[in-house]
């Protein structure tokens, strides 16, 4: 029963294959190239709209054909950089350099094909304005093409080029041929032809461009183009991209080396770009990160597997200080490093600024005068500088600092105080005449040899007298910091007003622009007499003075404590001039020091209309025993 089926599968593939082979094969268009219409070859395009100074906007045209894409190919001939533009349809707009010369040409491209055409290559100058006289467009390279190799029996090489310029001046060239990329031995000057002769060694590989000339005494450079006679390195180029800059190394066949400068940045963590022959292959790849401080190498396999180790050299350009120390018996201070800015800020407490000895670590390879690091003084404003020398001779001016200065300017109780910082100018800060306040300060030495200066918005300075001060010194491995606390009083009989601070030491002065309100009037608190300074339980502290009021606050081991009308041992005289507390179990409880601190600060507060925080007035200070 199964055999009937042979005989119908048979005519299913010959009816399959008669149908199939009666089809006719799809039609393939080619593209074709297009003829270009704007901008004109070797002309200066004048219809631009535009954009800005600097910039303007071309529309670019070319005969519509039976194209179905196009891709327009721009590159600018002074930075080489290649835009491109696909399009349906013949004309696009591009925002251009103004007085620039470039290059376009257009990519034809239909839908049923991998093949493509291009355009002829015009170039033409983007207007500038008020330009009356053009550069003359850089050089063509025709021939020898880009890497080509010769072979070993070519003992001469002809390079030809070709020159062009909108204002129709005559054109010399001046020839640069050598070993570098970029080459800069000049070794032909105002040649009138558009070729010349030169001489190639074997194994060599050589780079060569062209300086155009008009008779305007204008100039332009061509790209940088390299050839080579058989047994030259298989690497064509060795990179390194850092800060928008491209450092090229240069390649000894002879010596096996792979030579490259570099400037200054980190090298430890660098990615080569290497672009090789064809046929060859390189370890480590390129694009792979490597610590150039290391010892490195790379191994070069040809297309044979034949292998050549080349030797990475590094010419270091770096130039910064690592870390600047300074011992002082068994501790040692940090300084602050700023890369940027060349500056070395050093907190050393209280210690003699003017003759240090700081061990100084810099880049590696890199050096700096002795005489200039052994013994500095930086006890004054301007600091001491010195100069570190890289390997290559790059230099960098480093200037060692200790300013004095101050950061931070607060009340005692409830009153948020300001930061000096290099925005704010006025700080909203508000204070009575005569009242206490404290001053954080970086890098004093003899904080009784401290002025500090207010100056009203006339420039008259006021003295701001320090009555006590605190120390306290912080450092590590990392870093490095002084803490002066400076207890201040703004005097009584100071004008209300806007002030800034001035902070001085010796020779060293930091004025300070942020300003902030004195209040002299009326309103101003302030205590004139304390019944005594011991105190203890049964006791009533009593307090004279002027516009005093039936709050106040007193520090105790860490806290702070309100006194106000919801103590009923609290009274204040009908002229407010009298104020009295009575040392009740719960107070001396409150207030007894627990702790080796037994000096209790004590400050009036108010508040006035305008202003969210206490003010505060000056400060008594008693015991509670």
């Amino acid at each position: 029963m199964k055999y009937p089926l042979l005989p119908i599968l048979l005519v299913c593939l010959v009816y399959a294959c008669s149908k199939g082979g009666s089809e006719p094969e799809p039609t393939t268009n080619a593209p074709t190239a297009v003829n270009l219409e704007y901008p004109l070859k070797d002309s200066e395009c004048t219809t631009g709209v535009d954009q800005s100074m600097e910039k303007t906007s071309i529309e670019f045209r070319w005969k519509a054909d039976d194209n179905d894409s196009y891709e327009l190919i721009l590159e600018n001939l002074i930075t080489n950089q290649i835009q491109r533009q696909p399009s349906t349809n013949n004309r696009v707009s591009i925002v251009l350099d103004k007085n620039t010369p470039y290059q376009w040409y257009v990519v034809s491209k239909v839908s049923n094909s991998d093949k493509s055409e291009e355009s002829e290559h015009w170039k033409f100058y983007s207007a500038g304005d008020g330009v009356s006289n053009y550069a003359p467009f850089p050089a063509s390279l025709i021939s020898p093409e880009e890497d080509f190799q010769f072979g070993k029996d070519i003992e001469e090489v002809t390079l030809e080029w070709e020159g062009s310029d909108i204002d129709d001046e005559n054109l010399t060239y001046d020839i640069y041929i050598g070993t570098e990329n970029p080459p800069s031995e000049l070794v032909v000057s105002d040649l009138i032809t558009n070729n010349y002769t030169t001489t190639i060694e074997v194994g060599k590989t050589l780079f060569w461009r062209i300086t155009t000339k008009d008779e305007s005494g204008n100039t332009s450079n061509s790209k940088v183009r390299m050839f080579s006679s058989d047994g030259g390195t298989g690497v064509l180029s060795f990179e390194i991209q850092q800060n928008d800059s491209i450092y090229t190394a240069t390649i000894d066949e002879n010596l096996k080396t792979i030579k490259i400068r570099l400037g200054n940045f980190d090298y430890e963590k660098l990615a080569p770009i290497i672009n090789l022959k064809q046929g060859y292959s390189i370890n480590p790849e390129s694009g792979t990160e490597m610590n150039f401080h290391d010892s490195l190498f790379y191994v070069l396999t040809d297309s044979k597997g034949n292998e050549t180790t080349y030797t990475l050299q590094v010419e270091s350009g770096q130039h910064e200080v690592k870390s600047f120390k300074v011992h002082q018996g068994e501790e040692t201070y940090v300084g602050q490093i700023d890369s940027k800015t060349g500056e070395i800020y050093l907190e050393m407490g209280n210690f003699d600024y003017t003759d240090i000895t700081p061990e100084i670590k810099l880049s590696p390879k890199a050096s700096t005068e002795v005489n200039q690091v052994t013994s500095m003084d930086i006890g004054q404003n301007n600091g001491a500088t010195f100069t570190v020398t890289s390997e290559i001779g790059t230099t960098k001016e480093f200037v060692v600092k200790a300013p004095v200065r101050a950061s931070r300017v607060t009340s005692y109780f409830l009153n948020p105080g300001f930061e000096f910082t290099d925005s704010a100018i006025e700080t909203g800060y508000r204070v009575f005449a005569g009242s206490t306040q404290y001053i954080s300060a970086q890098n004093i030495q003899d904080p009784s040899q401290v002025i500090l200066e207010l100056v009203n918005t006339n420039g008259e300075k006021f003295n701001f007298p320090v009555t006590e001060h605190f120390y306290h010194h912080y450092h590590s491995f990392e870093t490095s910091q002084s803490q002066n606390s400076l207890t201040t009083v703004i005097p009584d009989d100071l004008p209300s007003g806007s002030y800034s601070i001035t902070i001085s030491e010796g020779t060293r002065t930091t004025p300070y622009p942020h300003r902030f309100e004195v209040i002299n009037d009326n309103r101003v608190i302030r205590i004139t007499e304390i019944n005594k300074i011991d105190f203890t339980r049964g006791d009533t502290l009593i307090l004279k003075g002027v516009n005093l009021r039936k709050e106040f606050a007193v520090k105790s081991n860490g806290s702070t404590y309100l006194f106000n009308d919801y103590v009923n041992e609290l009274t204040i005289n009908s002229d407010s001039t009298e104020l009295r507390l009575i040392f009740t179990t719960n107070t001396y409880n409150r207030l007894k020091s627990w702790t080796e601190s037994n000096r209790k600060p004590l400050a009036i507060q108010t508040s006035i209309e305008g202003y969210d925080h206490k003010l505060n007035s000056n400060i008594a200070y008693f015991n509670v025993n």
